[in-house]
């Protein structure tokens, strides 16, 4: 089962950390805490929405802030166009409106991405593929140095006997990325915008367990922007999604494991990427 999350508006000029603890619907505000410090800090108002509303959640959410207005959205949105009030959740749709012209009726249904399931290269059914080539994952660039050891990223197909269950949930394949806290592994690839316009990026993640909750983490880089979603109240797969605005005429997205060296066994799995225009 897949769920999504969704919190409301933070800006901050340096590096932000959330930790949200969500309540089912109707959840209380929860504050803004930058690494351990009370400086600098603002509460936020928080909306949170599950799939399985009888499931707690949990997401944390590391933002460096820029210029460029970046909303984001694991179903949830922080609008950096918007002020310090929180955005709400109009149409329930698990994803705040906190900018109008990027609602879910104004967006497109054409991917953006090439490759955007991971099905390239088909590898044997229930198998799993290593790999250090850079251009091993066709559309995409992949950094994973063999240096740092031939198992840090790799392509799974179907059920692996030794695991069990599904790690993909669209198609049949997805990808690892292994860092294990100690090595950067991460997957990026670019795409032709208009300077201006808004987009929406979404995603599904989990760890290695299918299971959580877990210390798995994501980094998500687009737009100058980095985010951080953790699994440390999550269950199953998390779909993620993030509202941008493109400040340039081609933009890359980049999904790294921020996974801790604590947690080596929880690296996360990522499927089904979309960016489509929301003009």
């Amino acid at each position: 089962m897949r769920h999504a999350w969704t919190f409301g508006l933070l800006l901050c000029s340096t590096a932000c950390h959330v930790d949200l603890a969500a309540l089912g619907e109707g959840a209380d505000d929860v504050g803004a805490i930058a690494d351990g410090e009370d400086a600098g800090t603002q509460d936020l108002g928080v909306e949170t929405s599950r799939a399985d509303a009888d499931s707690a959640a949990d997401a944390d959410v590391e933002e460096i802030a820029t210029d460029a207005d970046v909303a984001i959205d694991s179903g949830s949105e922080i609008d950096g166009e918007a002020d310090t009030d929180a955005s709400t959740d109009s149409d329930a749709d698990t994803v705040v409106d906190a900018d109008a012209s990027a609602s879910d009726g104004g967006c497109g249904v054409v991917n953006l991405l090439a490759n955007a399931g991971f099905e390239a290269p088909a590898i044997a059914a229930n198998t799993k593929v290593y790999s250090n080539d850079p251009a091993f994952l066709p559309s995409w660039s992949l950094y994973a140095p063999a240096a740092d050891g031939t198992n840090r990223f790799w392509i799974e197909n179907g059920v692996l006997p030794a695991v069990g269950f599904s790690r993909h949930v669209e198609g049949a394949q997805s990808i690892c990325l292994n860092g294990d806290g100690a090595y950067t592994v991460w997957v990026e690839q670019s795409f032709t915008t208009v300077v201006g316009r808004h987009y929406r990026l979404t995603f599904s993640f989990t760890d290695e367990k299918a299971a959580g909750p877990s210390e798995c983490a994501l980094q998500i880089d687009v737009v100058g922007k980095t985010f951080v979603l953790t699994r440390a109240g999550d269950t199953g797969w998390r779909v993620g999604t993030i509202d941008f605005v493109a400040v340039a005429t081609t933009t890359t997205v980049r999904f790294t494991d921020a996974t801790p060296a604590s947690s080596p066994f929880n690296s996360p799995f990522v499927d089904d990427v979309s960016i489509v225009d929301c003009p």
